[in-house]
């Protein structure tokens, strides 16, 4: 049985149980659970196995959103609930004690097999929320794409960062903004940015835009603006209200662009007579990135 959904995030752990009666054959199989992701094989003796509950439904929570969910049985339904959220109940009658079936999530960085055994109500151990554990699971991400789960991690380490780049800031209405670092992490670029209202009235964000611009005003027939967009940011921009400071992240596949022009990146709030603050980042500046470590 398959379903597919196009590319939410929520993690939790919960570790494999074991269902009464079944202890040692399960015991065996969660002691050797770890995929070959070197070699890219899933067998017997790494599946991982869960004993869930025969008439309620097993929730299983992935860090990535699920690009598609392939079921082993077509008495097992099957839905998901949000991107990152599979839900799953076998139908009434079409189990009995101890069968099993197989369930395989796949996502843009890890695909994950588990072999799930149906129990009555009254076992003890059934679980109800598996959280997939992207470490147990077989990596497909490869160099040139990061999902969003590495993508916070990556947030997170450099956020933790002292800042080193002083020469990139504005200061416009009462407003300005600043970048903190550029990161370079493989085939990407991180930017770290900064901007805060010192101002009493709030500042309700637009949008924020980042474009490759001419460095100089050039005639507009000639002027060429590239838009570029990022792959994730941290904090969600749409019905932000700055009302102090405002930090986030931004990462982008890896760019270059000529002298002559700059990476340019545009805040802008919602009013009639919005204000803006803009900062413009000169190639040389991107070419003197810090690695991510």
């Amino acid at each position: 049985m398959l379903f597919a959904a196009l590319t939410g995030l929520g993690i939790f752990y919960l570790s494999p149980v074991v269902a009464q009666g079944n202890t040692d054959k399960l015991t065996k199989a969660d002691s050797s659970m770890v995929v070959d992701s070197t070699r890219g094989i899933i067998n017997e003796g790494n599946l991982v196995t869960y004993a869930i509950n025969l008439t309620k439904t097993t929730h299983i929570i992935s860090p990535e959103n699920i690009l598609y969910i392939d079921i082993s049985s077509p008495e097992v339904d099957g839905e998901l609930s949000e991107k990152n959220i599979c839900e799953l109940k076998p139908k009434s009658g079409a189990f009995k004690e101890g069968q099993n079936f197989q369930v395989t999530i796949v996502t843009e960085a890890f695909i994950a097999v588990y072999k799930l055994v149906c129990h009555a109500d009254d076992a003890p151990g059934n679980s109800i929320v598996i959280s997939i554990d992207q470490d147990k699971a077989f990596q497909t991400n490869s160099y040139n794409k990061v999902g969003k789960q590495e993508f916070y991690r990556l947030s997170m380490m450099a956020l933790n960062k002292r800042r080193r780049i002083f020469n990139i800031h504005s200061k416009e209405y009462g407003m300005e903004m600043w970048v903190n670092n550029i990161f370079v992490v493989g085939d990407f670029l991180l930017f770290d940015l900064t901007a805060k209202n010192k101002t009493k009235m709030g500042y309700n964000v637009e949008a924020i835009r980042f474009q490759l611009r001419d460095k100089n005003n050039v005639n507009a027939h000639v002027s060429q603006e590239i838009e570029l967009q990022p792959l994730h940011h941290f904090y969600n921009v749409d019905n932000t209200v700055i009302t102090g400071k405002w930090r986030n992240f931004f990462i982008f596949r890896k760019f270059t662009y000529p002298g002559e022009k700059v990476f340019h990146i545009e805040l802008t709030e919602k009013q009639v007579s919005g204000r803006r603050v803009e900062v413009d980042i000169d190639y040389n500046q991107v070419l003197h990135s810090d690695y991510l470590l």
